[in-house]
C-alpha cells in the first residue's frame, strides 16, 4: 500500500466513523444492481434516450471545463430554447444532475419541460482536469484555486460561452451547494461577467456561511489537521473520481446497500430517510468527482472562523493579494438580485440556522424549507422542489408554507 492509498483509507475512516446508524436502516430503500450503473456519460444519456452536446469552455485563466447540453428526450438539440445553467456542488460533478432516476434526475426534468440544459463543471473536478498551459498531474500550480476562482473566472467564462451559442442574452440558474456560494461571491462582489446574463437565479441547499454545520467532511476537516500532512507528502489533489472508482465498489452498491451507504452516505452527506438509495451504485459510478486541497481548506477555514470570506492566505499573503491583514468578508446586502432559495430542514451543511442568517443578509428572495437533507435536491426521492422551480421560471411564485416565512 503506498502513502496515498494509507492516506485516502484514514481519511475516509475517520470522515465516516462507522455511522452505524445507516446500517441499522431497512432495506426497503434498496434494489437490485441498477443496468445503467457502469455507464459514463454519453453512453449513460444514450441508454436514457438524451441528446447530448459536449462543449468545453476555456475560462479567462486557463481552466478548461466541460460542459454537457441536453434537452428533450427522444429529440435532437436545436436552438431556441431558453438556456438553463446548471452548477454542481462541493466533490461533484454535471453527472449530479442525471443520476437520479429518470422522473426524479433535474436535468431530465427540467429538459422535458422544455429548457436548453446545460450542465457545467467546476475546475479541478474529473470534467475540468485541463488547462491550456499547466498538467493538473505533474503542475501543483494547477491546483492553487478555491471556490473563490470558481466564482470570479469559471462562471462568467460559462455564461458567456452558453449566450454565445445559444443566441439568449438572459440565461436562468441552479446551482447546488458550492454552486450557490460562487453563485453568492458573483453577485455580492457585482462581477459583471455574470450579471449581465442572469435571470432567474435559484439555490438548491444554499451555502454561504457555515458557523453551524455538521456536514461528516467538514467537520472531520475542521477537527484534524491533515492538509498540512497532504501538502508535505505532494498532494494537492482530493477526492479524485480515480481515487474511488471502481467496478467492485459499484458492484458492492448493488448488492450490499447497508454497507456502501454506510461507508459513502456520511461522506455525501446523504440521508437514508429522504435519498434514494436505490441508485447508490450509479452514484458512485460518479461520485466523488474531486477537487483541490486547498478548496477544501477554504471551506475549513470558513467552518473555523465562522464567516463567508475569501480564502485567507496569512497576513503577510493576505496583505499583498487584498491590502488588508485580514481575508475580505463577502457581503450578502449588496445583492440586488431575487435569490430563491429552496433549504432542507435536516440539511447538514447548509444548516437551517446558517440558512435563517442568510435570509437576514439578503434583501430579496424567495424561501421554501423542505423536509430534505442536504443532497435530497439531487438524489431525493421527492420532487417538491422541481414543481416549486418549474413554477418560479414559468413566473409563477409559489407561496412558501407557512414555517417557511
Amino acid at each position: 500500500m503506498n502513502y496515498k492509498t494509507l492516506l485516502i483509507a484514514l481519511c475516509l475512516f475517520a470522515i465516516c466513523t462507522c455511522d452505524l446508524s445507516y446500517l441499522r436502516m431497512d432495506d426497503q430503500n434498496v434494489a437490485l444492481p441498477s443496468p445503467d450503473r457502469n455507464l459514463p456519460t454519453a453512453e449513460y444519456l444514450a441508454y436514457h434516450k438524451y441528446p447530448l452536446e459536449v462543449h468545453y469552455v476555456t475560462t479567462e485563466d486557463g481552466y478548461i471545463l466541460k460542459y454537457n447540453r441536453i434537452q428533450a428526450k427522444k429529440s435532437k438539440i436545436v436552438s431556441g430554447k431558453k438556456p438553463i445553467f446548471l452548477q454542481h456542488g462541493l466533490l461533484d460533478c454535471s453527472d449530479t444532475w442525471i443520476i437520479n432516476e429518470e422522473k426524479l434526475a433535474p436535468a431530465f426534468i427540467l429538459a422535458n419541460a422544455g429548457y436548453d440544459v446545460w450542465m457545467g463543471n467546476s475546475r479541478g473536478n474529473m470534467f475540468g482536469r485541463n488547462h491550456t498551459t499547466l498538467n493538473p498531474d505533474t503542475d501543483k500550480a494547477f491546483w492553487n484555486f478555491s471556490f473563490d476562482e470558481m466564482s470570479k473566472y469559471d462562471l462568467p467564462a460559462g455564461f458567456a460561452y452558453i449566450a454565445n451559442v445559444t443566441g439568449f442574452d438572459k440565461i436562468h440558474y441552479v446551482g447546488h451547494s458550492q454552486g450557490s456560494t460562487t453563485m453568492f461571491i458573483a453577485l455580492s462582489t457585482r462581477n459583471q461577467g455574470v450579471l449581465k446574463y442572469l435571470d432567474k437565479v435559484a439555490a438548491f441547499g444554499p451555502v454561504a456561511k457555515v458557523k453551524n454545520e455538521y456536514s461528516k467532511v467538514l467537520s472531520a476537516l475542521a477537527d484534524y489537521n491533515v492538509d498540512w500532512l497532504m501538502y508535505a507528502l505532494g498532494i494537492h489533489e482530493v477526492f479524485a473520481y480515480s481515487w474511488l472508482k471502481h467496478p467492485f465498489l459499484e458492484t458492492v452498491c448493488g448488492f450490499l446497500g447497508k454497507v456502501c451507504r454506510a461507508f459513502l452516505g456520511p461522506i455525501a452527506d446523504t440521508d437514508p430517510k429522504v435519498d434514494n438509495y436505490k441508485r447508490m451504485d450509479v452514484l458512485v459510478g460518479h461520485d466523488p468527482a474531486g477537487t483541490s486541497l486547498m478548496n477544501m481548506e477554504h471551506w475549513k477555514q470558513m467552518v473555523k472562523q465562522g464567516n463567508f470570506q475569501a480564502y485567507d492566505y496569512g497576513a503577510i499573503e493576505n496583505l499583498k493579494k487584498y491590502h488588508s491583514l485580514k481575508a475580505p468578508l463577502y457581503d450578502l446586502t449588496k445583492i440586488q438580485e431575487k435569490v430563491y432559495l429552496f433549504a432542507g430542514s435536516t440539511d447538514s451543511l447548509a444548516d437551517p440556522t446558517d440558512v435563517a442568517w442568510m435570509r437576514t443578509q439578503l434583501p430579496n428572495f424567495w424561501f421554501k424549507e423542505y423536509n430534505y437533507g442536504h443532497c435530497t435536491f439531487m438524489w431525493g426521492i421527492s420532487n417538491e422542489h422541481m414543481d416549486d422551480l418549474l413554477n418560479i421560471l414559468q413566473g409563477q411564485d409559489p407561496t412558501p408554507t407557512p414555517s417557511s416565512q
